[in-house]
């Protein structure tokens, strides 16, 4: 049933497609996390300041990743309210 539609009109997509869509999305915010944090200790160790740019940009990438998990769970919260109102119809 790869293309048969739902009743919001969009197509399903197969369990491998859902599955590369969370691990992309997972991988996504564990970069946005680590990376910054990468990039303040190469700084830190190019322009030898202590453990300043690593605290800043660490901080930085752990909002953004904060942000990123924010608008999923509501992303998906809106998803589930909406599957319950359509039920609820029926």
């Amino acid at each position: 049933m790869n293309g048969s539609r739902r009743d919001d009109s969009r197509p399903r997509i197969s369990a491998i497609a859902a599955g590369m869509r969370w691990a992309s999305t997972i991988t996504s915010i564990g970069l946005e996390m680590a990376l910054p944090a990468l990039g303040g200790a190469w700084l830190d160790q190019h322009y030898g300041t202590s453990p300043v740019f690593v605290i800043i940009l660490a901080a930085a990438g752990f909002l953004v990743a904060m942000y990123h998990l924010w608008q999923l769970v509501n992303r998906m919260d809106s998803r589930e309210k909406q599957a319950d109102r359509r039920s609820s119809r029926k």
